[in-house]
């Protein structure tokens, strides 16, 4: 890409869309400064899925709590904005988990980072595909809200739990 790059130096070229989604171990900083030349988009969508290490244990993610911090933190450095993908409501979630989920999340916001939050909903064909969401305690939705008042939680994470009671 930089041979054709430079032979159009002056010209403005679309080498398609990025694909932003990414695993958070997958994240380094030269491949972020690599990139960085290529696209225009500057967001980074970051798979952390919960901010537990035994969700993340339990759901087999190849990835901790410390490589979604790292990667959201990569991405600040060189401009990118992380929008982390968390799912809220898995079956085998408590309290701690839930303690912790929310704890990453805001370490994710300080770092000027946002969050696209999911109601967790289970894929056929998955091992979770019979298991049901659990439903996410009062006080965890008043946090979660108090964010998204303030612009650093997105999502349809609202709507995906109503369709999950009905």
């Amino acid at each position: 890409m930089s041979g054709i790059k430079k032979i159009f130096k002056n010209s403005k070229i679309f080498f398609g869309t990025f694909p932003s989604e990414v695993r958070p171990d997958y994240v380094d900083e030269d491949v972020l400064k690599i990139i960085k030349k290529f696209v225009y988009n500057r967001k980074i969508i970051i798979g952390a899925q919960s901010g537990s290490e035994r969700i993340l244990k339990i759901y087999k993610r190849a990835h901790s709590v410390s490589d979604i911090l790292n990667a959201v933190y990569l991405c600040k450095k060189l401009n990118f904005e992380a929008q982390v993908d968390f799912i809220f409501g898995f079956p085998e979630e408590n309290e701690e988990d839930l303690n912790d989920t929310l704890k990453i999340i805001k370490e994710i916001v300080k770092l000027g980072g946002r969050i696209h939050a999911h109601y967790y909903i289970p894929l056929p064909g998955t091992e979770s595909e019979n298991k049901r969401a659990k439903e996410i305690p009062e006080w965890f939705k008043k946090e979660i809200l108090k964010l998204e008042g303030k612009g650093k939680i997105f999502g349809k994470w609202k709507t995906q739990m109503l369709y999950q009671i009905l």
